[in-house]
Protein backbone atom coordinates (compact mmCIF):
# COMPACT_ATOMS: atom_id res chain seq x y z
CA UNK A 1 0.00 0.00 0.00
CA UNK A 2 3.25 2.54 0.88
CA UNK A 3 4.33 2.16 -2.44
CA UNK A 4 1.69 3.22 -4.61
CA UNK A 5 1.93 6.51 -2.81
CA UNK A 6 5.53 6.55 -3.06
CA UNK A 7 5.16 6.15 -6.85
CA UNK A 8 2.72 8.73 -6.64
CA UNK A 9 5.87 10.96 -5.32
CA UNK A 10 8.25 10.02 -7.57
CA UNK A 11 5.59 11.10 -10.22
CA UNK A 12 4.84 14.70 -8.65
CA UNK A 13 8.42 14.65 -8.28
CA UNK A 14 9.56 13.98 -11.92
CA UNK A 15 6.86 16.27 -13.23
CA UNK A 16 8.05 19.08 -11.28
CA UNK A 17 11.49 18.76 -12.03
CA UNK A 18 11.50 18.04 -15.83
CA UNK A 19 8.08 17.52 -17.25
CA UNK A 20 7.20 22.03 -17.43
CA UNK A 21 10.33 23.14 -17.87
CA UNK A 22 9.05 24.88 -21.50
CA UNK A 23 6.64 26.43 -19.08
CA UNK A 24 8.95 28.16 -17.11
CA UNK A 25 9.79 29.98 -20.18
CA UNK A 26 9.34 33.26 -19.39
CA UNK A 27 11.04 33.72 -16.37
CA UNK A 28 14.13 33.07 -18.21
CA UNK A 29 13.34 34.82 -21.18
CA UNK A 30 12.89 38.10 -19.44
CA UNK A 31 15.70 37.67 -17.43
CA UNK A 32 18.81 35.11 -18.10
CA UNK A 33 18.23 34.84 -22.33
CA UNK A 34 17.91 38.82 -22.76
CA UNK A 35 21.01 39.86 -20.33
CA UNK A 36 23.94 40.64 -21.90
CA UNK A 37 26.76 37.95 -21.93
CA UNK A 38 29.33 40.40 -19.83
CA UNK A 39 26.94 40.31 -17.45
CA UNK A 40 26.08 36.60 -17.57
CA UNK A 41 23.83 36.31 -19.54
CA UNK A 42 22.72 34.62 -23.40
CA UNK A 43 22.41 38.08 -24.91
CA UNK A 44 19.63 36.91 -27.21
CA UNK A 45 17.26 39.50 -28.21
CA UNK A 46 13.48 39.36 -26.97
CA UNK A 47 11.99 38.45 -30.81
CA UNK A 48 15.03 35.33 -30.47
CA UNK A 49 13.34 34.34 -27.10
CA UNK A 50 10.28 34.24 -28.06
CA UNK A 51 10.98 32.49 -31.44
CA UNK A 52 12.71 29.55 -29.56
CA UNK A 53 9.61 29.79 -26.90
CA UNK A 54 7.07 28.99 -29.74
CA UNK A 55 8.82 26.72 -31.78
CA UNK A 56 9.61 24.47 -28.81
CA UNK A 57 6.46 25.05 -27.26
CA UNK A 58 4.90 23.68 -30.77
CA UNK A 59 7.20 20.73 -30.38
CA UNK A 60 5.78 19.89 -27.39
CA UNK A 61 2.01 20.14 -28.85
CA UNK A 62 3.04 16.98 -31.54
CA UNK A 63 5.63 15.49 -29.61
CA UNK A 64 2.77 14.16 -27.89
CA UNK A 65 0.77 12.81 -30.92
CA UNK A 66 3.68 11.37 -32.86
CA UNK A 67 6.75 10.42 -31.40
CA UNK A 68 6.06 9.67 -27.94
CA UNK A 69 2.22 8.59 -28.03
CA UNK A 70 3.74 5.69 -30.08
CA UNK A 71 6.80 5.15 -27.23
CA UNK A 72 4.29 4.94 -24.80
CA UNK A 73 1.73 2.41 -26.16
CA UNK A 74 4.42 0.59 -27.51
CA UNK A 75 6.43 0.28 -25.01
CA UNK A 76 4.63 1.50 -21.54
CA UNK A 77 5.14 4.33 -19.60
CA UNK A 78 8.34 3.31 -18.01
CA UNK A 79 10.13 3.71 -21.41
CA UNK A 80 8.52 6.39 -22.38
CA UNK A 81 9.61 8.13 -19.11
CA UNK A 82 12.96 6.97 -19.13
CA UNK A 83 13.36 8.52 -22.64
CA UNK A 84 11.90 11.56 -22.52
CA UNK A 85 13.41 12.66 -18.84
CA UNK A 86 16.93 11.71 -21.06
CA UNK A 87 15.46 13.91 -23.58
CA UNK A 88 14.69 16.46 -21.25
CA UNK A 89 18.30 16.11 -19.32
CA UNK A 90 19.98 16.56 -22.67
CA UNK A 91 18.65 19.78 -23.73
CA UNK A 92 18.78 21.12 -20.44
CA UNK A 93 22.67 20.40 -20.48
CA UNK A 94 23.19 21.56 -24.68
CA UNK A 95 21.33 24.66 -22.68
CA UNK A 96 23.62 25.06 -19.47
CA UNK A 97 26.94 23.95 -21.73
CA UNK A 98 26.60 25.98 -24.82
CA UNK A 99 25.99 29.69 -21.99
CA UNK A 100 28.41 27.99 -18.93
CA UNK A 101 31.31 27.59 -21.63
CA UNK A 102 31.08 31.39 -22.54
CA UNK A 103 30.45 33.06 -19.16
CA UNK A 104 34.34 33.97 -18.20
CA UNK A 105 35.11 34.63 -22.04
CA UNK A 106 32.30 36.93 -22.51
CA UNK A 107 33.61 39.65 -20.97
CA UNK A 108 36.34 41.04 -22.94
CA UNK A 109 39.85 40.07 -21.89
CA UNK A 110 42.24 40.41 -24.74
CA UNK A 111 42.31 44.46 -23.82
CA UNK A 112 40.41 45.83 -27.12
CA UNK A 113 42.01 42.77 -29.33
CA UNK A 114 39.20 42.56 -32.21
CA UNK A 115 40.83 39.20 -33.49
CA UNK A 116 38.44 36.95 -31.63
CA UNK A 117 39.79 33.19 -31.60
CA UNK A 118 38.20 32.41 -28.83
CA UNK A 119 35.03 29.94 -28.65
CA UNK A 120 32.33 32.33 -27.27
CA UNK A 121 28.72 32.79 -28.61
CA UNK A 122 29.33 36.43 -29.85
CA UNK A 123 30.08 36.46 -33.50
CA UNK A 124 32.29 39.39 -34.55
CA UNK A 125 29.55 41.74 -35.67
CA UNK A 126 28.42 41.53 -32.09
CA UNK A 127 25.22 39.48 -32.46
CA UNK A 128 24.87 36.64 -30.30
CA UNK A 129 24.67 32.91 -31.75
CA UNK A 130 21.54 31.37 -30.95
CA UNK A 131 21.05 27.61 -32.49
CA UNK A 132 22.19 26.18 -29.24
CA UNK A 133 20.10 27.75 -27.45
CA UNK A 134 17.33 26.36 -29.95
CA UNK A 135 18.67 23.02 -29.88
CA UNK A 136 18.15 22.89 -25.86
CA UNK A 137 14.73 24.25 -26.01
CA UNK A 138 13.15 21.67 -29.04
CA UNK A 139 14.90 18.92 -27.28
CA UNK A 140 13.20 19.88 -23.67
CA UNK A 141 10.02 20.77 -25.44
CA UNK A 142 10.33 17.30 -27.19
CA UNK A 143 10.84 15.62 -23.95
CA UNK A 144 8.55 17.53 -21.52
CA UNK A 145 5.18 16.04 -22.95
CA UNK A 146 6.09 12.46 -22.28
CA UNK A 147 7.67 12.98 -18.90
CA UNK A 148 3.88 14.19 -17.72
CA UNK A 149 1.94 11.86 -19.71
CA UNK A 150 4.05 8.64 -18.30
CA UNK A 151 3.08 9.12 -14.85
CA UNK A 152 -0.58 10.19 -15.07
CA UNK A 153 -1.87 6.13 -15.02
CA UNK A 154 -0.92 6.25 -11.47
CA UNK A 155 -4.21 7.56 -10.72
CA UNK A 156 -5.47 4.43 -11.44
CA UNK A 157 -3.32 2.78 -7.91
CA UNK A 158 -6.62 4.80 -5.94
CA UNK A 159 -10.09 3.55 -6.97
CA UNK A 160 -12.30 6.47 -6.44
CA UNK A 161 -9.61 9.13 -6.01
CA UNK A 162 -8.02 8.72 -9.63
CA UNK A 163 -8.85 12.27 -10.64
CA UNK A 164 -7.54 13.60 -7.56
CA UNK A 165 -4.41 11.75 -8.08
CA UNK A 166 -4.09 12.74 -11.76
CA UNK A 167 -4.64 16.36 -10.99
CA UNK A 168 -2.15 16.67 -8.77
CA UNK A 169 0.44 15.20 -10.54
CA UNK A 170 -0.74 17.41 -13.76
CA UNK A 171 -0.57 20.57 -11.52
CA UNK A 172 3.11 19.63 -10.12
CA UNK A 173 4.23 21.43 -13.32
CA UNK A 174 3.11 25.08 -11.96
Amino acid sequence: AMNRYLLVLFGILQNTLAGGVIYGWTGIAGSILITPPSLGGAGLSPTVALQIFSIASSIGCVSQLFPLGILQDSFGPRICSVFSNLVVGLGCFVFVAYSNSDIEDSVDNDNGNDNDNDNDNNNNDGSVTSWPYFVGAILMGLGGPGVQMSVLHLGNLFPGRENLVMSCITNSIT
